[in-house]
């Protein structure tokens, strides 16, 4: 059913041209499909992105409506609002503890990469004459490159033609079934690998008790190879690190399953255990304090007490792989 008024001009007021459940619109299949164009796009943007997609998206839905063109300042504030709520219900990103791998790729993303050289360039240049008119942020000071970044390839992506922009889009959707291209995975790699293999190893803690030691290894832009251990359990729970702890042998000897358990029993306490079949280790007796129904009470799983059973510990060994010429 449309939602829009049949009436010719002037144009209804827009109230007459929609139907509200709540702060709700109805949108026609053809506003939803402009929506949903934008949806990941708005989603993985910046703030200046996302105003300039905001900007294109008003623009394409005021084409759409009946007589959007002709609409006064109050129509187009409703729609302007309606916009902002769908965006902001269904482009909302959710909470999460560990940092996504990857991103979801579009056809503006991509070109933003293949041309950041040439994009930097003509924004630096609106800058520099920004700064000698006067112009400065809305908080004080000269205003950066990176204010006009998103307003050049805006202009620059305008410029390019429908088969451009097709081998854009395809290009996108072959990063995300695929991943993209060796060179930028290096990059990434540099800048996030660290902070990843942290937010893992915290979320393990977190969530599972589970301490970890990670052997990770990639190619970095230069062509050399990096090859680099993550022990962050000193900060996790009180707990000690491997390498501080064991940094006499560790070169030499590397870390074995031996090793590693080695180190959590001397931790915890717990030299006597044996191994269960199977390589699992039985867990050490434990007694709990009772309340005034003589129920258990359970310890706090962020304190781990000392010289009882121990959660349980994770070593693992992350590669990287990576094409590179022989």
């Amino acid at each position: 059913m449309s939602t829009h008024s049949q009436s010719p001009e002037p144009s209804a007021p827009l109230s007459s041209q929609t139907k509200h459940h709540g702060s709700g619109r109805h949108w026609t299949d053809e506003e939803s499909a402009l929506l949903e164009k934008h949806r990941e796009e708005y989603r993985d943007a910046n703030d200046a992105a996302r105003a300039e997609i905001f900007s294109r998206v008003l623009q394409d839905m005021l084409d759409i409506l009946p007589n959007g063109k002709s609409f006064k300042k109050e129509e187009r504030s409703a729609v302007k609002k309606d916009i902002k709520e769908w965006f902001a219900r269904y482009s909302r990103k959710r909470s999460q503890k560990m940092p996504r791998m990857g991103k979801s790729w579009h056809a503006r993303c991509v070109f933003q990469h293949e041309n950041k050289d040439a994009i930097d360039t003509e924004a630096k240049r609106l800058c520099a004459e920004a700064i000698e008119e006067g112009q400065k942020r809305p908080k004080g000071g000269d205003p950066t490159h990176f204010y006009f970044r998103e307003r050049v390839v805006t202009q620059m992506m305008g410029k390019l033609k429908k088969r451009e922009k097709d081998v854009l889009q395809r290009t996108a959707e072959e990063y995300n079934k695929k991943g993209v291209d060796p060179e930028l995975k290096s990059k990434l790699a540099v800048k996030n690998c660290t902070a990843r293999m942290h937010a893992f190893s915290k979320e393990l803690y977190d969530t599972m008790g589970v301490w970890v030691f990670i052997l990770g290894c990639y190619l970095k832009p230069n062509g050399n190879l990096d090859v680099s251990t993550y022990d962050f359990n000193q900060e996790l729970g009180n707990g000690k690190d491997f390498i501080d702890n064991h940094s006499w042998t560790f070169h030499e000897e590397g870390i074995s399953v031996s090793s590693w358990r080695a180190h959590n029993e001397e931790y915890y306490g717990l030299e006597d255990l044996a191994l269960a079949e199977g390589g699992h280790r039985s867990r050490g007796a434990m007694t709990l304090e009772k309340n005034l129904y003589l129920e258990p009470i359970l310890p706090n799983p962020s304190k781990p007490p000392l010289k009882t059973s121990c959660p349980v510990s994770l070593n693992i060994c992350l590669l990287r792989s990576c094409s590179w010429a022989e």
